[in-house]
């Protein structure tokens, strides 16, 4: 869970822009009991950026250039 700590860190303390990629359900890739679950909607609650493939990922890069 340190990406998590880190993320929220970033997006929270620091100001920065934090980008997720929910390209399938955090339900399915969360092994620590819901905790993942929680502070992954959190993210997007506070403002994480959400995409949802590849392509979205590189147009959110290609608005810093």
């Amino acid at each position: 869970m340190k990406n998590m700590d880190a993320a929220e860190v970033a997006l929270g303390e620091m100001g920065k822009s934090v980008l997720v990629l929910e390209a399938d359900r955090i339900e399915e890739r969360d092994f620590a009991g819901g905790e993942v679950t929680k502070r992954f909607i959190a993210l997007k609650n506070k403002g994480a950026v959400v995409v949802k493939n590849q392509a979205e990922v590189l147009k959110f890069v290609a608005t810093f250039s």
